[in-house]
């Protein structure tokens, strides 16, 4: 009798749940969605310094091996972190060295890093993997006191660095990799997508970014759009819902200003341009969009698929009728690897059993599902922006 009411109460709070599979099917009707398409943003960061030589390569080796025969990880796209050391004078068997105009802070690269990193970007490149572009500054530029770096590099920051001078060393540094990833792919790195680390894109977070002329900066060195949101700092997320397109203003977190302009896509008016800032926006919630599952409160939820999937439907953008699930993971984080053979999060049972609810769901309601990867997605946008009659 105890069980038949537990059973009965449990159902009960199912169906006044509003995200109970039920009402995916409302979601669908009155979103107007036909397709579902997911992709994943990879934070992708295998050069780290706790590394012995020889595991980055290998690391990524494991990771295009591990997501070649999963149909909702064999496209996700990875976002580079390059390799880099930060110095006041650079080393002296540095094989390549980068100084920005008037500053005082050294980048440098050894011989090993550098073919270690070359390496890597082929083998990436020869795979299904979509390559894109992450960097982290909050090590090299200003930021709150309390997390600078206790050494000479934090010392000089504190004293001498300014946030005009932040921003010519990202400039410098932002050159150099793009120049550099053309080099080892053998051909030109352009149109790429970006993601922030720390989240806190065109200085939206002041303790780890002050650099308010970041969205100016990306667009002048080929950057096509930003997948940084949403965002594990819930506050640097835009205030636009939805994928949209602004320009480039110099100010704390500037893609909200309303001199950004900001232009959600998929309305009457063409919204992309040479001048405007791509952003990838939705309604969707960190901690659902997140499938880092060494983190126990996104393992949790990835253990309710259905909740899951639900949220994606109910959140997620749609335009022109097709509703975008994107993801994100750190796949190279230490947790995922150290003292054990690499388990790649997307690849997990966990993670995978998400995307197997979500493939019954969208046979149920008759919906297309399809796995892109970033720059496909771009592209789309770029097309369905180009159907619009309006000027921008």
């Amino acid at each position: 009798m105890r069980r038949a009411v537990e059973g009965l109460v449990r159902g009960l709070r199912r169906r006044a749940d509003p995200l109970w599979g039920i009402h995916i099917e409302a979601a669908v009707a009155e979103r107007g969605i036909r397709r579902v398409v997911c992709f994943h943003t990879d934070h992708f960061e295998p050069f780290e310094d706790t590394r012995e030589a020889g595991t980055s390569l290998a690391l990524v080796e494991a990771f295009i091996d591990a997501h070649r025969d999963a149909p909702h990880a064999r496209r996700a796209s990875v976002f580079l972190l390059p390799p880099c050391h930060v110095s006041r004078t650079a080393p002296t068997d540095a094989a390549r060295v980068l100084e920005a105009p008037d500053d005082g802070l050294v980048f440098s690269w050894s011989q090993e890093t550098l073919d270690q990193f070359d390496a890597v970007t082929q083998a990436l490149d020869a795979s299904n993997h979509d390559t894109q572009l992450h960097i982290h500054h909050e090590t090299w530029t200003q930021r709150d006191a309390r997390l600078r770096p206790l050494d000479e590099v934090g010392d000089w920051l504190a004293a001498r660095s300014t946030p005009h001078r932040d921003a010519r060393r990202f400039e410098a540094y932002l050159r150099h990799v793009v120049g550099w990833i053309g080099e080892a792919r053998g051909r030109p790195f352009s149109d790429w997508g970006f993601v922030h680390g720390k989240w806190a894109l065109n200085g939206s977070d002041r303790s780890v970014c002050q650099i308010d002329s970041e969205m100016e900066i990306l667009l002048r060195h080929g950057c096509r759009g930003d997948f940084t949101f949403p965002a594990g700092r819930p506050h640097c997320d835009p205030a636009v819902p939805r994928p949209f397109a602004c320009r480039p203003v110099s100010c704390a977190k500037g893609y909200d200003s309303p001199l950004a302009q900001p232009r959600p896509l998929g309305g009457d008016r063409r919204t992309l341009g040479p001048d405007r800032m791509f952003i990838w926006s939705s309604g969707v919630a960190h901690e659902n969009a997140s499938v880092d599952i060494y983190a126990p409160w996104i393992a949790r939820r990835a253990a309710r698929p259905t909740w899951t999937v639900a949220r994606w439907f109910r959140d997620g953008a749609v335009i022109d009728g097709t509703l975008f699930v994107k993801t994100h993971a750190h796949s190279m984080a230490a947790p995922y690897w150290h003292n054990r053979a690499p388990q790649f999060p997307l690849a997990s049972p966990l993670v995978t059993a998400v995307f197997e609810a979500l493939a019954r769901r969208c046979d149920a309601h008759q919906l297309d599902l399809e796995y892109w990867s970033v720059r496909q997605v771009m592209d789309w946008m770029t097309e369905v922006d180009d159907r619009r009659d309006e000027p921008r």
